[in-house]
């Protein structure tokens, strides 16, 4: 076995202190990610958990182009409705509430 000093910002040295006992495992863990290229983001994990226990499936292409839009859609002009604001009527309700 061998020791190896490493200089490393204090704010990871807090968080890994309760895992001193595992650092060779955690070690082995990192450098097998790094040599697979298989650093995914957390949200890239939890959607591949999710499909590996069946809970979600990939969108199939077919159904995919079903609901593509070819055409940024454009906003509209807001409505000129006669009356009060739907606002101030919903704040005179509650005021009676």
């Amino acid at each position: 076995m061998e020791t190896i000093l490493l200089q490393i910002p204090d704010d990871l040295a807090e968080r890994i202190k309760p895992h001193r006992h595992e650092l060779a495992r955690i070690l082995q863990l990192g450098l097998s990610q790094l040599a697979t290229g298989e650093i995914a983001s957390p949200r890239d994990r939890t959607i591949r958990v999710l499909q590996a226990t069946g809970l979600i499936q990939p969108i199939a292409p077919g159904l995919l182009s079903r609901y593509a839009v070819d055409s940024p859609r454009g906003r509209h002009p807001p409505l000129r409705l006669p009356g009060k604001p739907l606002s101030e009527i919903i704040i005179e309700q509650r005021g009676r509430l």
